[in-house]
């Protein structure tokens, strides 16, 4: 096979992993966040952001809530916005910069989480059920690989 074949070929197989990748979460996501709503009342969005207040119970800045989210401020602000109108979680001016603000589970949200948790975890224990611990640890594995690959290879900006 000559270097143009090679190169298609490479091209052809990383079209193949991309789109593999994003079916596969796609499905993940949809069953997720449907049975996520219809079992616990919240999004995986709220879900996702409760998860990391609950990591910093002591409150955390929107920008480093935004930054873990891998969302835009906007994105967090209407996020918060809504868990606040829900009761689950606070915002108050941080303590060492007056210019902002940060946000935390109210006892309530503790509670709610904890049970959104428990929830998420047999939800996707029934969606994976048919995927071995062999198969999900090998692809674990790939997959980390290739993240350390290519944020070696600084391809990730």
């Amino acid at each position: 096979m000559g270097e143009t074949g090679k190169s298609d070929a490479r091209q052809l197989n990383q079209t193949r992993f991309w789109l593999s990748v994003l079916r596969l979460h796609s499905d993940i996501f949809a069953e997720l966040n449907k049975r996520m709503q219809d079992e616990v009342g919240l999004s995986l969005a709220k879900f996702d952001a409760m998860a990391q207040l609950a990591r910093t119970p002591e409150g955390i800045s929107m920008g480093q809530l935004s930054s873990a989210l891998k969302v835009s401020n906007g994105n967090v602000s209407g996020l918060v916005t809504r868990l606040i109108k829900d009761g689950l979680v606070i915002k108050a001016m941080s303590t060492e910069d007056r210019r902002s603000f940060s946000a935390r589970l109210t006892e309530s949200g503790e509670q709610k989480f904890l049970m959104a948790r428990d929830a998420h975890n047999s939800i996707l224990a029934d969606i994976l059920q048919q995927v071995s611990d062999e198969e999900l640890t090998a692809a674990n594995t790939a997959l980390r690989e290739i993240l350390e690959e290519m944020h070696a290879g600084d391809t990730l900006g």
